[in-house]
């Protein structure tokens, strides 16, 4: 009986382990070709054609009628079969998924059969790209498999998918070929044993390396040398046609050498380009003797000695090398030749003669920086610059940097910390004299001298014919001139990149809702600069207030002084330098007045960001270097320090949690930060006090809105002040009643601020009353740029009233008194009519007692008024 139950146990556990092993499938041969049967679990192609379900035939359930694939429970997708034969795999179906064999019975299709499926992709994300595995080379490429735009004549090259990732397991028989397209198609070629090979029913995995597949296009009639050539992989399987292509160029490299000059002096090199077959060692050799041009650097494989060395070219087909002419060469002619050693084909040779110097270093200019009011910064671009005297060739200009914690021999420009090497330009910094220009120039970037850590201090720029670093270079040493003086040079002082910021003292810190926000800063070290050739900088700045975190910056702003951007009664700052001198980096923002109508009076905090020494923003808000906007943190891209999270704090707190970061020694980002007030628009009239027909009416009065100025964009930024003045009485039954308004006479607030008011003084210019009629008249000054305005009321005395001694006109400016209440008049302010905030309001307040009716009369005559049609006076 326990045997029994063992034997039931096993028996059930092999069944379940079966179960769970999954079946390796394939495809079969059928009457439509060795891959159209299509076993449970294979892949099938977008295009296939007839395809064979066969497999999934099940009599008992229905006919196959489709496979389809399921989404949200429903068929979909559905491929048609008839006779368990698909016609095509439709191309609009979705790939990357699997679909299930749906059965049709007594009229009626039966649920999906989930247990059995088949795979659908498309062939092109399978492929990869088609490359070539190199053959049969002296240096073998690094890599060996390549794509290259440029394949030589001679190279054994294979053509294969190594990326591919077809199921290959499951096909059977032939099912791709290749095509060689150059002037005529073929699909054989000769290969690199000079076997006749067929390219076409190939079956193997087209990712394998097979040199049995390699060729050279030499040997194919098919292939012109120096010619286009396309390649072509094709997929046959079951119809479905699809290529990928892979068009180069055949190049026939031939053995060449070329030199860039044929004439040369002594103490200079030449430059010498080997054109050859791609990685093929070719033999270079120069004439041996004694102070004879030697080899001095390049891209050799292997030196034999001074004056033979072993290179091979690149996949271009070229190779340079340096041939290096000592002081003391004798004054001749002199042959390279180039050869490969694994022939007994004649070298190829070019000749180049070396003369003695024609110049000394007396012939070099070097002209002195030029530095304006300001010396330059860390981080600034220098401009050098000279000329040559008889020479009428271009040459090369060698210059290199001494001074503190340099290497002795000097530095090249473009790195502090590589020591030049005498007799090797490429440690040097070079440019190319122009003698049609006459002229020589280089722009020095000092953000590398910056980056490396090298301090605000002076450094001496050198230039020379020879690459002979400073050591050399003394008085009748090896780098001097033919009559042994010292090539010329320059002290350039390079300061500390600094940040300084301010709002002009025009402003007083304070601006009125409505009134431009600007600000000027001096950025120096050309912060954010891109490169040598590039102009602009890149500044930050966050603003905080009371629920309001706002980052902002500059990406563009000219580090260059403009000239003409000078004007009088401009605050700009003084720039000096020139367009073309010293980068100051004077500049600043020029908010429009849209953005202080939503900022609430109170106090701001602004803090001021430079990216420092090493050109980089160490802190940035929202982790985006671009971003403008409110934020609710500042992330550290080096990770040294946390995220502050500034947007939820209050504004002081925010500014010194920001401050602390950036007072971290892990960073070296530079700030500045200020303070600024936002207030609530105001504008106070001065009673004109009495006024009689004939007088001339002063208006003037103080307000905290704008002066004149221009900010760094050279937008005004001062509120215009409007005056206008109206008639409130009409005359009742005389011919000359109607309303009066005066023409609209403009000001601008004073630039001098009283800094114990925040006030500024305004003044128009003076008002002619003597045709006027007496009577109460409404003084309305409005600025429409801060969408405010500001009314009072005064009487006008007809002509031989006696005036109130008790009433007297000031005998001083009441705008101008520390006092500023003016108790003699009302004055009522509003937001100016409906499409501002606030409803516009005006009361008509009591007034200094006169021979005028009143108030209610006045009112009584406007309604009069509605209903008469005005009479002309006579």
């Amino acid at each position: 009986m326990n045997n029994h139950l063992h034997v039931v146990v096993l028996c059930i556990f092999l069944i379940a382990a079966s179960a769970l092993v999954p079946a390796i499938s394939a495809r079969i041969a059928t009457p439509e070709g060795p891959n159209a049967g299509i076993e449970n679990g294979d892949t099938v192609f977008l295009g296939e054609r007839a395809v064979d379900f066969s497999a999934f035939a099940n009599p008992t359930t229905g006919e196959l009628r489709q496979m389809v694939r399921i989404e949200d429970g429903e068929p979909t997708d559905p491929i048609q079969i008839t006779d368990n034969i698909a016609t095509s795999i439709p191309r609009g179906i979705k790939v990357n998924a699997r679909y299930y064999p749906l059965y049709a019975k007594d009229g009626n299709f039966t649920e999906p059969d989930t247990g059995r499926f088949c795979w659908v992709q498309d062939v092109g994300a399978y492929l990869g790209d088609l490359k070539v595995r190199v053959y049969d080379t002296d240096v073998p490429p690094s890599p060996v498999i390549v794509r290259p735009k440029t394949i030589p004549y001679t190279m054994g090259v294979q053509f294969f998918l190594p990326d591919n990732t077809l199921p290959v397991n499951e096909f059977n028989g032939p099912w791709y070929e290749y095509e060689l397209e150059g002037n005529v198609r073929t699909s054989e070629v000769v290969n690199l044993d000079g076997e006749l090979l067929s390219l076409e029913a190939l079956s193997e995995n087209p990712a394998w390396e097979d040199r049995r597949y390699a060729f050279t296009f030499a040997d194919q009639d098919a292939v012109d040398r120096d010619c286009e050539v396309t390649m072509i992989f094709r997929m046959t399987l079951n119809g479905i046609d699809y290529e990928r292509p892979y068009t180069f160029i055949v190049e026939d490299h031939s053995l060449q050498l070329e030199l860039d000059e044929t004439q040369t002096e002594r103490g200079k090199e030449l430059a010498l380009t080997l054109h050859g077959m791609p990685f093929t060692h070719y033999e270079v050799s120069l004439p041996d003797g004694e102070d004879f041009p030697i080899f001095t650097g390049g891209g050799w494989d292997r030196k034999i000695s001074d004056s033979t060395v072993i290179a091979h070219p690149e996949w271009d087909g070229t190779v340079d090398l340096r041939i290096k002419i000592p002081r003391t060469a004798p004054i001749t002619e002199y042959s390279v030749q180039a050869r490969d050693p694994d022939t007994t084909e004649y070298p190829v040779s070019v000749n180049f003669a070396v003369t003695a110097p024609s110049s000394s270093t007396q012939d070099l200019i070097f002209d002195e920086p030029q530095f304006g009011e300001y010396s330059y910064a860390l981080g600034d671009v220098i401009k050098l610059q000279g000329s040559c005297k008889n020479i009428d060739t271009k040459i090369p200009i060698y210059l290199y940097v001494t001074g503190p914690n340099l290497p002795p021999n000097g530095a090249a420009l473009t790195d502090p910390q590589r020591e030049v090497v005498d007799g090797d330009p490429s440690t040097f910094t070079s440019t190319i004299y122009d003698p049609f220009l006459n002229l020589w120039m280089y722009d020095w970037w000092t953000h590398s001298y910056a980056a490396a850590g090298c301090e605000g201090e002076t450094y001496t720029v050198h230039v020379n014919f020879v690459p002979i670093g400073y050591i050399n270079s003394a008085p009748d040493s090896e780098g001097s001139g033919r009559m042994g003086e010292a090539p010329p040079a320059w002290e350039i002082p390079l300061n500390e990149p600094t940040l300084h910021a301010r709002f002009h003292e025009y402003t007083g810190l304070a601006f009125a809702q409505g009134d431009h926000l600007y600000s000027w800063w001096h950025a120096r070290g050309s912060p954010g600069l891109k490169g040598a050739i590039f102009r602009q900088g890149h500044l930050k700045w966050y603003i905080f207030g009371d629920n309001f975190k706002y980052a902002d910056f500059d990406a563009k702003f000219p580090i260059y002084p403009d000239k003409s951007s000078s004007s009088s009664g401009s605050s700009t700052p003084s720039t000096g330098g020139g367009s073309n001198g010293v980068p100051t980096g004077v500049y600043g923002f020029n908010y429009a007045r849209g953005f202080t109508y939503d900022l609430t009076p109170g106090e701001y905090y602004i803090v001021y960001q430079h990216p420092g020494r090493d050109n980089q923003f160490d802190l940035i808000p929202e982790n985006d270097l671009y971003f403008r906007g409110r934020m609710s943190e500042i992330v550290d891209t080096t990770n040294a320090l946390p995220s502050v999270p500034v947007g939820s704090l209050e504004a002081r707190a925010a500014a010194k949690a920001l401050t602390e970061a950036l007072d971290s020694p892990k960073i070296d980002d530079l700030y500045v930060m200020d303070t600024f007030t936002i207030e609530e628009p105001s504008i106070m009239i001065a009673p004109p006090g009495e006024v009689v027909v004939g007088d001339r009416l002063e208006v003037k009065g103080t307000t905290n809105l704008a002066c004149q100025d221009k900010a760094a964009d050279k937008v005004e930024v001062g509120d215009k002040l409007a005056l206008t003045i109206s008639r409130l009485d009409l005359d009742h039954g005389h011919k000359g009643n109607t309303a009066m308004k005066t023409e609209t006479v403009y000001t601008y607030p004073s630039s001098k601020l009283d800094r114990s008011t925040g006030m500024r003084p305004f003044t128009f210019d003076e008002v002619e009353t003597s045709s006027w009629y007496p009577g109460q008249y409404l003084i309305t000054i409005e600025c429409k740029d801060a969408r405010y305005k500001k009314t009072l009321s005064f009487e006008l005395l007809g002509e031989g009233a006696q005036r109130d001694s008790t009433v007297s006109r000031p005998a001083h400016d009441p705008a101008l008194s520390e006092d500023q209440a003016y108790p003699a008049a009302t004055q009522t302010s509003s937001w100016e009519d409906e499409e501002w905030p606030t409803p516009y309001q005006t009361t008509v307040p009591a007034t200094t007692p006169t021979q005028s009716a009143g108030p209610l009369p006045v009112a009584a005559c406007a309604l009069v008024l509605a209903a008469l049609i005005p009479l002309r006076r006579r």
